[in-house]
């Protein structure tokens, strides 16, 4: 993988999301569904973008409803379904990858198909409910409204759709995962995904496919019509609530009859939004511009492996008087994985201190003051879930030391975790 691949993935994604979330903010569409939402962080968003927009947010992995949605308090207004999105109504089976923590990307990585035997990951099968979009919303799709849709369904994007063509008849916009090669079984590859929706009316915007990185990746679908859909909808619909409160039932017959006004209105209510738009872009320019810089610190740590790379290493250049008299002795000291870690440590360059710590623990894997200072370095480049782990690896190698003990329990106390697991009890009871 290359810096410049990954640029350009983070830049087409970034673009795509800013098209999104900016579509969202203009049109305001009665309802946003987020197919496959793992820990909800999407449906947060799009309801923070459209405050009066109904939000559904559907996950078909119950461990991730149970321990990724439910335990956050910021979802109240979202509707939450722990059901599978897909072409029946009834019961499916529901392929859960296996995995060892939260933060595992196979946590996020389900699916109603059978995992690949070209690409295997173990998995079990767990029944769950599955849902027909157009049946679970059949009383809305009699009122003529708009949808918005962000599907998430590892492979299974054609079910949705196979379940859900009243519901695409009235969908604005749709962001979906699609993959070049069948990472699962039966699954439809991202051309014939593109084919199926632009039968259906839509097209292709947008893609972030970066054929460096791998075979996965979104699209973005636009319906042809999705103009004539807001002016038929909720927008008129809006607009002539906010007449019906300015204007007697007489002035309101006359507004109804001349559709001239009806698109003035809509012109109106869309230009008054868009310095709202501007501001949310802007917002998530900012946060595009802090990923890429963190991918790009993360990426420099892993490829610093030489002087040249390296800045710590350039740092580390003696002056002319040591270099003499180092050749006069013939003898020069290699600089210590432990050492140039230090360095980065106190120039605040976490990533590159992990990179360094690991080096120095492939050498010394049974050096529990290793464990302690890649933890930390961990905890403070912002990933706890490993630098939980680092620092239980200190106490699997010394189960008194101190210094992993504290400060594995002051991370867990300032993550806010409510109560420990059966190890974490044990750590008290020690």
């Amino acid at each position: 993988m290359s810096m410049d691949a990954w640029k350009k993935y983070v830049y087409k994604d970034q673009i795509m999301r800013d098209v999104f979330y900016g579509f969202i903010n203009a049109t305001r569409p009665n309802i946003i569904c987020d197919v496959g939402s793992y820990n909800g962080d999407e449906a947060i968003r799009f309801k923070r973008l459209s405050p009066k927009s109904r939000v559904y947010a559907f996950e078909a992995n119950r461990q991730n409803v149970e321990e990724c949605i439910h335990t956050r308090a910021d979802l109240a207004e979202i509707t939450v379904e722990n059901v599978a999105v897909s072409d029946v109504d009834g019961e499916v089976i529901f392929n859960a990858l296996e995995s060892d923590t939260p933060n595992d990307w196979r946590r996020a990585s389900g699916s109603i198909h059978v995992r690949s035997e070209h690409d295997y990951c173990a998995s079990f099968p767990v029944p769950v409910r599955s849902v027909r979009l157009d049946s679970y919303f059949e009383e809305d799709l009699g009122k003529s409204c708009t949808f918005i849709l962000w599907i998430d369904v590892e492979g299974a994007v054609d079910r949705v759709f196979n379940g859900a063509k009243r519901v695409l008849s009235q969908t604005l916009l749709i962001r979906a995962e699609v993959e070049n090669f069948q990472y699962w079984q039966n699954q439809k590859v991202a051309k014939e995904i593109i084919s199926k929706a632009e039968q259906s009316g839509f097209a292709l915007i947008a893609d972030s496919y970066t054929p460096e990185l791998n075979e996965q990746f979104d699209v973005l679908l636009i319906n042809r019509n999705w103009i004539e859909l807001i002016a038929s909808s909720h927008a008129v619909a809006g607009s002539l609530n906010e007449a019906q409160n300015c204007i007697g039932e007489h002035e309101i017959g006359v507004f109804q009859s001349q559709s001239m006004a009806e698109r003035c209105v809509l012109q109106s209510t869309l230009t008054a939004r868009r310095a709202v738009i501007d501001a949310e872009l802007h917002t998530v320019k900012l946060e595009r511009d802090s990923l890429a810089a963190e991918a790009r610190r993360w990426y420099e740590a892993v490829i610093a492996i030489t002087a040249a790379h390296d800045p710590f290493m350039q740092a580390a250049k003696h002056n002319v008087w040591r270099k003499l008299t180092r050749r006069l002795v013939s003898r020069r000291r290699k600089i210590s994985s432990e050492s140039l870690a230090a360095r980065a440590v106190n120039a605040g360059n976490w990533e590159l201190a992990i990179r360094y710590y690991r080096d120095a623990l492939d050498r010394e894997p049974y050096k529990p003051n290793l464990w302690v200072q890649c933890g930390r370095a961990l905890q403070e480049a912002g990933k706890f879930s490993e630098a939980e782990f680092a620092y239980r690896r200190v106490l699997e190698i010394d189960s008194k030391n101190i210094q992993a003990r504290f400060s594995l329990e002051k991370m867990l106390r300032q993550r806010r975790v409510e109560s420990f697991s059966a190890d974490d009890e044990d750590l008290h009871r020690q």
